[in-house]
């Protein structure tokens, strides 16, 4: 993968969920990760190609292998968020991996 590619700065984050003293949790988003990545707009034509409804996936994400990345967490660019939809590991070889993202308005 060429280094030019991956140009964005991004952030891999997972919830926390704490208690406060009168037992109320709150959920704060904690960044595990800073990662160099490619972000990629799908159009309407590739969502369809891949049997995706169109309000669905709106950006791929690409970037070198981490480990211990889950569905459950999220993306985060600058002020922009993109849930993960399902993660792709290329080819099986632990190099690359794309995110199927849907990022919230």
């Amino acid at each position: 993968m060429r280094a030019g590619t991956l140009r964005h700065k991004i952030e891999i984050q997972s919830i926390s969920i704490t208690r406060d003293a009168r037992g109320e949790t709150t959920k704060t988003w904690v960044t595990e990760k800073k990662l160099s990545a490619g972000i990629y707009p799908k159009n309407g034509t590739e969502t369809q190609a891949l049997h995706i409804e169109n309000n669905a996936v709106t950006h791929e994400i690409i970037t070198r292998f981490v480990p211990n990345i889950t569905a459950k967490m999220r993306i985060k660019f600058k002020d922009r968020i993109f849930d993960i939809e399902s993660i792709i590991n290329i080819a099986e070889r632990n190099k690359t991996l794309k995110f199927m993202c849907i990022e919230r308005l």
